[in-house]
């Protein structure tokens, strides 16, 4: 049986910053370099 994504697909952007241990993420609908470049 194939698993199917009727309500599509999220991607999670996450990062860790070693100085503060904090650990920022976005949630985004799309994949792309625009997205990619817009996270801190």
């Amino acid at each position: 049986m194939t698993y199917r994504r009727t309500q599509g697909v999220r991607h999670m952007f996450g990062a860790r910053d070693s100085a503060s241990g904090q650990m920022p993420d976005h949630i985004r609908d799309r994949k792309r370099w625009t997205e990619f470049r817009t996270f801190p």
